[in-house]
């Protein structure tokens, strides 16, 4: 979206608050469907459904608050799971909770906002008070009256042995460092694990309430400890504290915005403590994410972001910048785009704001799939986002095509940038407006019973949402999975590639999700427990601890689409009839003239890739003397022996001839939007034969698979040319692949 587009929708961009936390976060964010109604996630507002006069939602870009009225829910929200999960995730960094599916929420909001009486105050505070444990509780207090580093070197000059719970004014726990034999040994905070986390504690000076539960092991994270001193580990996230603000002095304070001005980054000019650093906030550098929530988003601490975008200003690889002023006006509610195609690599933006800066965002990304083949309302998508911003609308072509809910739970190991997030698709949103009785609206919003306007058609679509699923393929088991994110439920081998992307390549990615981990665990490494007990439970292991590191290696990610791309029809030559027909099904063939019929449904290059009996590999078709033109939508026509395309003029095309041994040649068929490198060269296509059956034969789909030039090997395609449109994924162009089997042997 330019920023023409996202001024004009600003000032219905809102976010939503707990009025008892004056300077907590935001609990989430909401967009204005109608001057007093606005869409965010049930997730955010849950706990507040009996007290709704707690809320209040604030338009940064005017300054106007609101009291919330009333809520409606999706019809099809489970309210007493999603109660459950919202209680849970108070004690515990639950990332399935922004999940749940249809997660929608219609907010009714009105000016007049009244202060919270004592008694709905105290309800909810009996609501939102987190659970302290069954451990004896003996030490507590306020961080604004005692530091934490004097709380933490009490207890472990006392060498106690248990956890530091530190809590928000609504008694929500921010983190939790656990405490053994005179040292602290885990920690987490937000997002934060161990020496991240304690680092980000101290910068960012947290105030609240803390206390002490004793336990001799925490039973809310698996993660390996801190080996650091505790006094070390002290000293140092003081010392980061002490020269944040000589840093902010370069950098610009939590509202400056970065962009790129090289392609990639130039690691080689950088400290070595930086370059691990700067990859993972390379991808948030996109002028969209202030400098404030990088940490949420990258997985590192305040000092170790300053200190790296630091040197990436010095070495002129980045360039800093304050958002722009956007002047309040009247709010422009974005048009539901229900009619809207989608399709799996479509670019799409997510439409939030910074409060302390009053500054409207955007950040793009790409769609990748739907979660499952019979559940196009649930949409996997590329763009992070920080907490305060599930519910943001999600544009493509200025209207709204779905909302942010949050992140798939992610491997602790990982940064969330290299995660992937989940969006409710806009009908869903419609579904709950017309729950809340707001049917005109509806036709208002989606241009449907009133005129378009001047100069605009509508266009209807037959197929609207996203119909291809999103796959993760293990390549060490072959097991196509989506209820683990970065593991094989199969065999736990590690899907995540773990290692430096090529230089001129761009780092494969995996997609997958779990919307309700079935194991209850807490902490940081939620996601990673349960991966952990869940394998325990599948491979029969009597305990964690006996489950072996994973081994990283990268991964080829397919997607399985809802029509094929191509239709091929094994066709054989009736001799005495003297014509061509269809072979029927499981056909073995012994001494016959076949050739395969290929129906194309979408416009790309082809190609026919062939392994025979003994191994061999080569191209079919095209070959150097046949034209590698594009196909169009409609067009049929043949594969033979020599790569000619008409079967039906004889003198020309050769037929393959089968004998009788017995055995089956593999034809792979291939489509793209690039053009198949033809080389006449033996054994050049070995590699890419090799990779695509194994991914046919991993992923057995009547509709064939897709995935990308760059996974399946730049080299067999022809670069430079001419691409048919901008249907890229992931960096690389689609491929699909389908594979058709001709038995042959001695006839019956």
């Amino acid at each position: 979206m330019n920023p023409t587009e996202l001024s004009r929708h600003a000032n219905s961009l809102g976010l939503i608050f707990d009025q008892v936390e004056q300077e907590g976060l935001p609990l989430g964010s909401a967009w204005l469907v109608d001057p007093m109604t606005v869409v965010a996630c049930a997730h955010t507002v849950i706990l507040y459904k009996d007290q709704l006069a707690a809320l209040k939602v604030r338009f940064p870009i005017s300054g106007k608050e609101f009291a919330v009225r009333s809520v409606t829910f999706h019809p099809k929200l489970d309210l007493a799971h999603l109660g459950v999960s919202a209680r849970r995730a108070l004690g515990e960094p639950f990332v399935a909770l922004a999940l749940e599916k249809n997660n929608v929420a219609v907010l009714k909001i009105a000016p007049g906002l009244q202060p919270l009486n004592p008694e709905d105050n105290k309800a909810l505070n009996a609501i939102f008070k987190a659970e302290r444990g069954d451990g004896e509780s003996g030490l507590g207090g306020n961080l604004a009256e005692i530091e934490l580093a004097l709380v933490i070197q009490t207890i472990t000059n006392a060498r106690k042995e248990g956890t530091v719970t530190l809590i928000d004014d609504r008694g929500r726990v921010n983190g939790r460092l656990f405490c053994s034999q005179g040292r602290v040994t885990h920690a987490y905070y937000h997002n934060l694990i161990n020496e991240m986390a304690v680092n980000q504690i101290i910068e960012h000076k947290i105030t609240g309430n803390f206390y002490f539960t004793s336990e001799t092991e925490p039973d809310w994270t698996s993660l390996t400890g801190i080996n650091r001193p505790t006094d070390s580990l002290m000293i140092e996230a003081h010392r980061r504290l002490d020269e944040l603000d000589k840093l902010a002095g370069i950098v610009g304070g939590p509202s400056s915005l970065f962009e790129r001005l090289t392609p990639d980054p130039r690691l080689d000019v950088l400290p070595a403590d930086c370059r691990e650093f700067a990859k993972l906030l390379w991808p948030i550098l996109d002028g969209g994410t202030p400098l404030g929530f990088m940490w949420e988003l990258s997985g590192i601490d305040d000092y170790s972001i300053y200190m790296t975008l630091q040197e990436l200003i010095k070495t002129r690889q980045i360039s800093y910048f304050e958002a722009p002023f956007v002047k309040a006006g009247t709010a422009v509610p974005i048009q539901l785009g229900t009619e809207k195609a989608l399709a799996v690599g479509d670019e799409i933006s997510a439409l939030w704001i910074d409060d302390p800066s009053m500054a409207p965002l955007a950040r793009s990304g790409k769609i990748l799939g739907t979660l499952t083949e019979f559940d196009p309302a649930h949409v996997i998508h590329t763009i992070g986002l920080p907490a305060s911003a599930s519910g943001a609308p999600i544009v493509k072509d200025d209207v709204v095509i779905g909302m942010h809910c949050g992140a798939l739970p992610a491997d602790p190991s990982q940064s969330p940038t290299a995660g992937f997030h989940q969006m409710v698709w806009v009908e869903s949103i419609v579904e709950c407006l017309h729950q809340a009785g707001e049917k005109e609206l509806v036709k208002k919003l989606t241009m449907t019973g009133v005129d378009p306007p001047p100069g605009k058609d509508v266009v209807k679509v037959k197929n609207p949402g996203v119909r291809e699923v999103v796959r993760i393929q293990c390549p060490k088991c072959g097991r196509s999975t989506l209820e683990l994110t970065n593991f094989c439920k199969g065999c736990g081998h590690r899907l995540i590639k773990d290692q430096d992307a090529p230089k001129n390549k761009k780092k494969a990615e995996v997609v997958a999700a779990s919307a309700s981990p079935a194991v209850v665990t807490k902490g940081p490494s939620i996601i990673w427990a349960f991966v952990m007990t869940a394998l325990a439970l599948l491979c029969g292991l009597g305990a964690l601890a006996l489950i072996p590191q994973p081994y990283i290696v990268p991964v080829c990610t397919v997607t399985i689409p809802r029509v094929a791309w191509i239709e091929p029809q094994i066709e054989v030559f009736d001799d005495f009839a003297h014509q061509w027909k269809d072979a029927l099904p499981d056909q073995v063939f012994s001494r016959q003239k076949v050739c395969i019929d290929v129906h194309i449904n979408k416009p790309g290059y082809f190609a026919c890739l062939y392994k025979g009996t003994s191994g061999e590999t080569a191209l079919i078709f095209p070959q150097a003397q046949s034209k590698n033109e594009s196909r169009l939508i409609g067009e049929t026509f043949s594969v033979g022996s020599n790569g000619f395309p008409d079967k039906n003029n004889l003198k020309e095309f050769q037929a393959f001839a089968l004998d009788e041994k017995v055995g089956i040649e593999e034809m792979i068929l291939l489509a793209s939007t690039a053009k198949l490198r033809v080389v006449d060269k033996p054994g050049y296509y070995d590699k890419l034969v090799k990779t695509a059956l194994e991914l046919l034969e991993r992923n057995d789909s009547r509709t064939g698979l897709q995935t990308t030039v760059d996974q399946l090997g730049e080299k067999f395609f022809e670069s430079g040319k001419v691409k048919l449109g901008d249907d890229s994924r992931y960096g690389g162009n689609p491929v699909y692949l389908t594979l058709v089997q001709i038995k042959h042997g001695k006839s019956n």
